[in-house]
Order: structure tokens, then C-alpha cells, then sequence
């Protein structure tokens, strides 16, 4: 989990303040998971933090909605996958 947090913290993808006087914060939770190698074998434990995004109204919670940042990595597959199927 720390881990998770640091990597959220250093980007500087988001601060830290004082909630507003009457302000409810929408609640959160940690998804775990064990990822493993292509064998089978234990790579690492995974932690990710999430909000429950079902308790958020548009407008109120949130005005602008972002799309995860795409890896290199899925990019060069992406247009590899073109290539190959014109």
C-alpha cells in the first residue's frame, strides 16, 4: 500500500487538504492482488486504491473526467496490431 501512495505522491497527480465544512468525502477502499509470472510462479503482491465511485454525482463530486495515461509499451503493441491487420 505504501508503495501505491508513494507512486501516487511523487507525479504530483494530487495534494492533500482540509476537507470543507460540510463536505462528506466519498469513501474509498484497497484492491489486492497477487500477480504472477507467465509460469505461474508469485511475482509480487499488488495494492490499488480506489474510490467508490458509486456513491459520486456528476456536478457535485466531480466536473471533469480523465482517462488512465497509456504505456509505451501498449502504444507500440497498438500500432504493431494495425500494421499487421492494415
Amino acid at each position: 500500500m505504501q508503495v501505491e501512495l508513494t507512486a501516487l505522491k511523487n507525479p504530483s497527480t494530487w495534494n492533500l487538504v482540509d476537507l470543507p465544512p460540510h463536505v462528506k468525502p466519498i469513501e474509498n477502499r484497497w484492491i489486492y492482488k497477487i500477480k504472477h509470472h507467465v509460469d505461474g510462479s508469485f511475482e509480487r503482491f499488488k495494492a490499488q486504491l480506489v474510490a467508490k465511485d458509486y456513491n459520486q454525482i456528476e456536478g457535485l463530486h466531480y466536473f471533469d473526467t480523465y482517462s488512465i495515461a497509456a504505456k509505451l509499451t501498449n502504444i507500440r503493441l497498438a500500432i504493431d496490431l494495425a500494421s499487421i491487420n492494415n
